[in-house]
């Protein structure tokens, strides 16, 4: 069973992010259709959603949900204003919607310190 902690996470997202930029052209996407089988994938990161004014954060482009029991509801989330790109990674929420809620008090406290 792997470990990871939030910083091991941040880590990686911000390398993925750096080293395969080219990630982002699909975890922007709310939803894509795969070219093969002609299967339509919905995209699980609520924030991107412009019309829930709730989680939506401009410039969200991604990046990765998930849940373990032993977790909880996890988001690596990543946004970019300007020049600044915000990674955040929260762990451990009850509910799908939490992560997000939670992702999006991080990221507004961080643009509003650096934009």
């Amino acid at each position: 069973e792997t470990k990871m902690t939030a910083g091991d996470v941040a880590q990686l997202a911000y390398h993925l992010i750096k080293d395969y930029p080219e990630i982002l052209e699909v975890t922007h996407l709310r939803q894509s259709q795969l070219a093969f089988n002609n299967i339509n994938v919905i995209s699980t990161n609520d924030m991107l959603n412009k019309n829930n004014k709730s989680l939506y954060i401009e410039g969200m482009d991604g990046l990765k949900t998930g849940f373990t029991d032993s977790a909880g509801y996890c988001f690596t989330g990543t946004a970019k204003q300007g020049d600044n790109r915000i990674i955040t990674v929260v762990m451990g929420t009850s509910s799908k919607t939490k992560r997000f809620t939670e992702t999006n008090k991080l990221m507004s406290y961080a643009f509003g310190l650096v934009n």
